[in-house]
């Protein structure tokens, strides 16, 4: 007989003898009745037939006849798989000798991800481990190394490897679970549910050690039916988006980022050999630099300077480092790996999501707070924000979290936005100019009521503060938002506004002083002074003239503070008192500093004295006569004088 017909005829024999044994009660049962079915549909037994009236002498002709009728019946073919199926399942009959599917080789070129090998090793226990990360950053090769290497070591049995990927359709799990059972030999002639599909996989593999990979996973329903029953197996998911919702089954989860800047240049080291990637290494850095550390990019570049021996590594670094030029040379030389690695990416997101992730192409720097993604896109934070979720879900930005937290975004990646943006004509010069204006506006009154929340009273500002309801609870919650937003601040700072300088300049004053930023005052009040200088805003230089020289002593340069304070006395004379004292002031601090001590406590008392013809004798003490009082008793105290 024909191996089935054999199977089959065990299947029957057990079914005849199921209430003759422990195992025909407890699973036996089940095969007795659908073989009884499958008779009875062929009459070859009566159709009252009781479980008894089996007779086990004829399970080969049973067998034979039936196998007949399944090759012209797909309906009987159908039950012929299930009953042996269960058959298998309960033990009856031996399971399918299987074929080894095509081996496991790790990839040719390959490099560092020693902490991510770890984390998978680590993982493996869970049985099931998702491998996420943006397409193009290496993930598949990673784990096919990491396996081939666990191979090697006789871990697993079997294992198969399914690419999803370019099918045309949504793949579902009872296609992933057929394809497993084709892989490894067993029958898939005869049509099944998914479910039976799924349930045939976990029935083959009873038993043995295995590893599934399953590449470029979409979805948790493709992953989850298929988690493997079997100790020390395991099924590794590899997808471009983290699949958190398998947590719930115990899943453990390795994420893939870019290489730092040692790793990517070794992988370029090795394409396009030592010697020359030695001898520019400088050139080599910065390429890794320009493609985001992504190795299918970095690959690329390896694979034009491979075809471009003429060229020096430094030539391919300054088109790279042309934003305008970058992805047109990239295109112009691998188009899939573009498509692969950005515009697949973009083409995925939602309307909301795409409009947020060209906000990223106005940025001039890798770094970002929402609020000025927001401001960029022309959207409410809160949706920036529920964007920036769906933009760290495919890995296109990441967070940020030390030394504050924020987000960034790769310099290519940057330039991709941009070109996105330049297509839906939002990087226009009418355009740009509304998006860099929305941001500096936001920056300043942020910023504004951030310094009214940290400065009591009202602060001495030129221009004065303009702020409405302030968004800040606390001096520290408008501190941490100065904080978080500091490096947007200091570049709305460089912005041609003038207006918008002066402003970020006085209100960072509280930020500067409090988490002593005193190198980035020294560029900031310098800027705003010679801004004020340049437009005859008298008031305006000589302030921001006195931050500077606090932020040069706080540097060491005594000379540079007074220097400032020299030309902040010339000019302030005939401009409010409030400022003569606070000129007064400063002034007093330079010659403390220089350890003329009585110099500095006269200075001081006339501040003192300048603040107090600013009230009337019945209101309060003003707060800048108390600090004038303060800093004499130190001057007379540094003099040894109490």
């Amino acid at each position: 007989m024909e191996p089935t017909a054999v199977l089959l005829a065990g299947a029957l024999k057990a079914a005849a003898d199921a209430g003759a044994s422990e195992i025909g009660k407890k699973a036996g049962a089940v095969v007795a009745d659908h073989a009884r079915a499958l008779l009875k549909r062929l009459h070859l037994v009566r159709k009252k037939v009781e479980s008894g009236e089996l007779d086990p002498a004829r399970a080969e002709e049973y067998a034979v006849a039936i196998v007949r009728r399944a090759a012209e019946d797909p309906e009987t073919a159908r039950l012929v798989q299930r009953l042996l199926d269960e058959a298998r399942e309960a033990g009856l009959i031996p399971g399918p000798d299987l074929v080894a599917p095509p081996a496991i080789t790790a990839p040719r070129v390959f490099v560092n991800r020693v902490g991510e090998q770890a984390d998978l090793t680590g993982a493996a226990p869970a049985g099931v481990v998702v491998v996420a990360g943006r397409s193009g950053i290496g993930k598949t090769s990673l784990v096919l190394k990491w396996l081939a290497d666990r191979v090697a070591a006789e871990l697993y049995e079997v294992c198969v490897y399914v690419d999803l990927r370019d099918r045309g359709h949504a793949v579902g799990v009872g296609e992933i679970a057929r394809e497993l059972v084709e892989r490894v030999g067993a029958d898939v002639s005869v049509s099944r549910s998914a479910a039976d599909w799924v349930a045939l996989w976990h029935s083959t593999m009873r038993g043995r050690r295995y590893c599934v990979v399953l590449d470029e996973v979409t979805q948790p329903g493709q992953v989850r039916a298929l988690i493997p029953q079997e100790a020390e197996s395991l099924l590794v998911a590899v997808g471009a988006e983290p699949l958190v919702e398998l947590a719930a089954e115990g899943a453990e989860f390795v994420e893939v980022g870019p290489f730092e800047a040692d790793a990517g240049a070794e992988l370029i080291r090795r394409l396009i050999g030592a010697a020359r990637a030695d001898a520019e290494p400088q050139a080599v850095e910065r390429i890794v630099g320009a493609c985001d550390g992504i190795p299918a990019v970095l690959a690329l570049a390896a694979g034009i300077l491979r075809g471009r021996r003429e060229w020096a590594v430094a030539d391919l670094a300054d088109r790279l480092a042309d934003g305008a030029r970058q992805l047109p040379l990239l295109r112009s030389r691998g188009r899939d790996v573009v498509d692969l690695v950005f515009d697949a990416g973009y083409a995925e997101l939602d309307a909301t999501a795409a409009r947020v992730y060209r906000g990223l192409g106005h940025l001039a720097d890798d770094e970002f707070q929402v609020g000025v993604l927001a401001a960029l896109a022309d959207v409410p934070e809160a949706t920036a924000s529920g964007a920036l979720e769906t933009l760290l879900a495919k890995y296109l930005v990441q967070e940020r979290i030390w030394p504050e937290t924020g987000y960034r975004v790769g310099e290519m990646q940057r330039n991709h936005a941009r070109e996105t943006a330049e297509k839906s004509g939002e990087f226009e010069a009418e355009a740009r100019s509304a998006a860099l204006g929305r941001v500096r506006e936001l920056l300043v009154t942020r910023v504004q009521e951030a310094d009214a929340a940290a400065s009591p009273g009202k602060p001495l500002r030129y221009p004065e503060l303009e702020t409405g309801e302030s968004r800040f609870a606390s001096a520290a919650e408008g501190l941490r938002w100065v904080d978080a937003y500091r490096g947007h601040l200091l570049a709305g700072a460089e912005s041609g506004d003038d207006d918008a300088v002066l402003r970020i300049a006085g209100s960072m004053w509280p930020y500067v002083t409090n988490f002593r930023r005193w190198d980035d005052g020294r560029w900031l009040y310098r800027r705003a002074a010679e801004t004020a200088r340049r437009i005859g805003y008298a008031e305006a230089e000589a302030r921001n003239l006195c931050c500077l020289s606090r932020c040069l002593l706080e540097t060491g340069d005594k000379g540079g503070a007074r220097a400032a304070m020299v030309r902040a006395t010339e000019i302030a004379e005939g401009t409010p008192v409030r400022l003569q004292a606070s000129v007064t002031e400063f002034v007093g601090l330079v010659a403390l500093a220089e350890g003329s001590y009585q110099d500095a406590y006269s200075l001081f008392v006339e501040c003192g004295r300048l603040h107090r013809s600013t009230r009337a004798d019945a209101e309060p003490v003003l707060r800048g006569e108390v600090l004038a009082m303060q800093m004499a008793g130190r001057a007379l105290r540094w003099a040894g004088q109490f």
